[in-house]
């Protein structure tokens, strides 16, 4: 016969073990803070993600993860230096020399900065007064 745990004893659902681990092996491999995942998703539906994936391989955690953090679609970096320096896309475009459509396509991911061009990120960060790194996406 099991004795019985002690009254002040809490026991934590495996969902909230598996998540605090899978997050963790997340983080690992992508290097994105806990911060961002949790700003886009609320808790709730990350521990309902237990059932489909607890007992998958965690390379299926973090494609359903990168998933569903693109379809939450947080802001750029750019677009948050941008709103911070109080500029308009059209107003950056004039400073930095960077062309407007570029600047829209960044923004909305559909051109990945990460690949841009040295000159272009140097201008742009000269311009919302940051480093380029502030501006890569992570």
């Amino acid at each position: 016969m099991e004795s019985p745990a002690p009254e002040h004893a809490q026991v934590v659902p495996r969902e909230d073990y598996w998540l605090g681990w899978i997050l963790a092996c997340y983080q690992m491999e992508t290097g994105r803070p806990y911060r961002q995942v949790f700003d886009a998703i609320p808790y709730e539906e990350l521990a309902g993600m237990f059932y489909p994936l607890h007992e998958a391989p965690e390379e299926k955690f973090v494609e359903a993860l990168n998933h569903r953090l693109a379809a939450a679609q947080l802001p750029t970096r750019l677009y948050r230096q941008r709103k911070i320096c109080g500029v308009s896309q059209k107003q950056l475009a004039e400073a930095s020399g960077v062309g407007l459509r570029s600047i829209q396509l960044y923004e909305q991911r559909q051109k990945n900065i990460n690949h841009a061009a040295a000159e272009t990120l140097y201008r742009l960060a000269f311009a919302l007064h940051c480093s380029m790194e502030n501006l890569l996406e992570r």
